[in-house]
């Protein structure tokens, strides 16, 4: 299938898995500047197995998997792997059978807000692609819900991690009735500057999962570094003041959030003081690093 690609991809390693990846994929360049990119899913895997040993993991926007090639470093969790993109999904596809993952399911669909057909098309950048309104083409749309009812084995699963470049709020929001019932740890980007663009109000995403039973988010920047954690009813100017520093920001710089249902918090606080010292010591390896240069 990848033989029409010859030449356009290169073999990549994260921890212990080979996998491949576009030539012009963004992820070793921004890896090279930032070690700690896209880790912090991995480590809060880990962490949940520990609670739940029956865990699971939703990735929509798999991309080409590296997300699940990270978590098989610290959790062999089941992993639904959900990636829109037909030309990263025939490789996400190939990255499975390379590295003999076990209990992975691929599916190659848009998750959406609803079920049915939306006017645009996906465009790729640099490792990514991002949904462009367009009248000439359409896509066929999936909610999350209606997409597990294909993949009952997932129904339960207690994280579920998205990037969609933008349509993160409003996938959250349309179903916050499953969110509420399931409880899941919920990682996912929160980028203001996104928001005008969207028939959502993004801005209400925390309020709507607090109504939800969601208590507690842990917040990293988009390198992975830790930045805070937050009590989601107590702590509201906070986030307030968080919507503002990135709204301005151009898409260049967001936040990654990790929401914990009230019934997690117990685990939360536990991963919070874990991901703050983790990150300490990142800082203080790169900056002993500059210090001999």
């Amino acid at each position: 299938m990848l033989g029409i690609f010859h030449n356009m991809y290169i073999r990549y390693t994260i921890g212990e898995c080979n996998i491949i990846i576009p030539l012009k994929h963004d992820l070793p360049l921004i890896r090279d500047s930032f070690p700690q990119y896209s880790t912090n899913v991995a480590r809060i895997c880990g962490y949940l197995s520990d609670k739940y040993p029956n865990m699971r993991l939703i990735d929509i926007g798999a991309n080409v998997g590296d997300t699940m090639a990270f978590v098989r470093g610290l959790s062999q969790c089941p992993i639904l792997c959900v990636e829109a993109h037909e030309y990263y999904y025939s490789i996400l596809l190939e990255n499975i059978k390379r590295a003999k993952f076990q209990s992975v399911e691929a599916a190659c669909v848009f998750v959406g807000t609803f079920n049915g057909e939306l006017k645009g098309q996906l465009v790729s950048t640099a490792g990514t692609a991002r949904f462009i309104s367009s009248d000439a083409t359409s896509l066929n749309v999936v909610g999350l819900s209606s997409l597990l009812l294909e993949y009952p084995l997932f129904e339960t699963s207690k994280m579920l991690k998205i990037d969609t470049d933008g349509y993160d709020c409003c996938i959250l929001q349309s179903e916050l009735n499953w969110l509420s019932e399931r409880k899941p740890v919920i990682f996912f980007e929160y980028d203001p500057y996104f928001f005008n663009d969207k028939s959502c109000d993004g801005a209400r995403i925390f309020e709507d999962l607090v109504g939800g039973g969601y208590a507690y988010a842990i917040i990293y920047d988009n390198i992975g570094d830790y930045l805070t954690a937050v009590d989601l009813q107590k702590d509201k100017q906070i986030l307030k003041d968080l919507q503002n520093y990135y709204i301005g920001r151009g898409g260049r710089q967001y936040i990654d959030v990790a929401v914990f249902h009230n019934e997690d918090r117990d685990i939360a606080e536990i991963i919070r003081t874990k991901e703050a010292t983790w990150s300490l010591c990142q800082r203080e390896v790169r900056l002993g690093k500059a210090g001999k240069i």
